[in-house]
């Protein structure tokens, strides 16, 4: 009898507002059946929203390129299995012509019909002026789509230049929430504060807002006198946090 009038207390709170109270127990939480994390990349880039920052030239751009480049074409990355589908770069300080002369770099010249450009010579907005509706019309067009690269999450942004803590997690979370909506990876190209840290997370560009909304995070460092070297720290939700050492190609 009790247990018949709990869930008519419930029933009867879902249609009456004022009873209602957005919980719920710890016994129903246990019971309800998530699916496991997808990775676009298996251990180091899960779907949601990740950051990539990095100081100027050190390569993130070439990085995140050759990424859209494996997932298009289901090709391993680093030796991590990868989920092939269709991989969009926003190259938003790019023209064409440089847009070009990167693929060609990576001697690309295989059939690329499911990797996508757009660079500042389409003009595909920004988050204040059109760009999440660019987004929904390509999600639509292109059903898989599995990685979205935007270089630069400061142009993507729009004119908002508030620094504060909430300013930057409000910012950072718009795109979580359209990477959450498209059921993608959304990879943001960012930058480094010039000032040294231990912890090379605290150095990424802006307030700790910027990175606490974020699901995953990825530190591009070159040490000085490293060649050719490089140091990728990762760090997320889904992710094991550890230091890749790479090397330029």
């Amino acid at each position: 009898v009790d247990e018949v009038a709990m869930a008519f207390q419930e029933l009867q709170s879902a249609y009456d507002p004022e009873n209602y109270v957005p919980a719920i127990s710890g016994t129903q939480l246990m019971d309800l059946d998530f699916p496991p994390t997808e990775h676009v990349v298996k251990g180091l880039l899960p779907k949601g929203l990740s950051i990539l920052s990095g100081a100027p030239k050190v390569g993130k751009s070439w990085l995140a390129l050759d990424l859209c480049l494996h997932v298009a074409k289901g090709e391993p990355f680093w030796g991590m299995n990868v989920t092939q589908g269709t991989a969009w770069y926003l190259s938003l300080e790019d023209t064409n012509e440089s847009a070009q002369h990167r693929l060609a770099h990576l001697n690309a010249d295989d059939q690329l019909d499911n990797l996508f450009f757009s660079t500042k010579d389409h003009n595909p907005g920004t988050m204040v002026d059109g760009l999440p509706n660019t987004i929904a019309k390509f999600m639509r067009k292109h059903p898989d789509t599995k990685l979205i690269v935007i270089d630069t999450m400061q142009v993507a942004k729009g004119t908002s230049k508030d620094t504060a803590y909430s300013s930057d997690y409000l910012d950072t979370k718009a795109f979580k929430d359209l990477a959450d909506k498209h059921k993608v990876a959304l990879l943001l190209i960012h930058h480094l504060r010039k000032q040294g840290d231990p912890n090379p997370f605290n150095r990424i560009s802006g307030s700790t807002g910027t990175s606490g909304a974020a699901d995953t995070l990825f530190v591009l460092d070159k040490p000085e006198h490293s060649g050719m070297r490089a140091k990728l720290n990762c760090t997320g939700r889904a992710v094991t946090e550890r230091e890749l050492i790479l090397r330029f190609d």
